[in-house]
C-alpha cells in the first residue's frame, strides 16, 4: 500500500525559529472529542515550543475540521472564512479529517498549508522551517 503524504500543500509557509517565541496561534476545533483532544494537545505542544495563544489576531490559525456529515463540511469551510477574518495577516493552516477524506476539494481553499490528521511533532517541524 502507498503511503500519502500527510502534508499536501505548503504556500510560503515559514516561521523563523528564532523569531517562534511571541508568535500567536488559534486553534479552531470542529467534531468529535477526538478533535478537541488533539487540539488541547496541539495547543500544548505550542505552549511547550514557546508559541502563546493569541488573543487577539494570530500569526498562525490552525482550523481542526471535520468531515462526518454535509454540515460538518460545511462548518470547516466557514471556520476557514472566520479564521481568515479574525486573523487577516495569519498563515492558515487547515487539519484534520476533511483534508484526509476530501484533499482535492479542500486543496482549491486558498490556505498556506492542508494537512490531514497528522504527528504532531510533524507538524510543528513545519512551522519552523526557515
Amino acid at each position: 500500500m502507498k503511503r500519502r503524504p500527510c502534508f499536501y500543500k505548503m504556500k510560503n509557509f515559514k516561521v523563523n525559529p528564532h523569531t517562534k517565541i511571541g508568535v500567536g496561534i488559534k486553534i479552531y476545533t470542529l467534531g468529535c472529542k477526538v478533535n478537541q483532544y488533539d487540539s488541547g494537545r496541539l495547543a500544548a505542544e505550542f505552549k511547550q515550543a514557546g508559541f502563546i495563544p493569541a488573543e487577539n489576531a494570530a500569526d498562525v490559525a490552525i482550523i481542526n475540521s471535520c468531515a462526518v456529515t454535509k454540515s460538518a463540511i460545511s462548518k470547516s469551510h466557514d471556520m476557514i472564512n472566520k479564521a481568515k477574518r479574525e486573523n487577516p495577516k495569519a498563515k492558515i493552516v487547515v487539519m484534520g479529517c476533511w483534508p484526509e477524506v476530501y484533499r482535492d476539494e479542500v486543496m482549491k481553499i486558498d490556505t498556506d498549508l492542508v494537512a490531514g490528521v497528522i504527528n504532531f511533532n510533524v507538524l510543528m517541524k513545519k512551522l519552523r522551517i526557515t
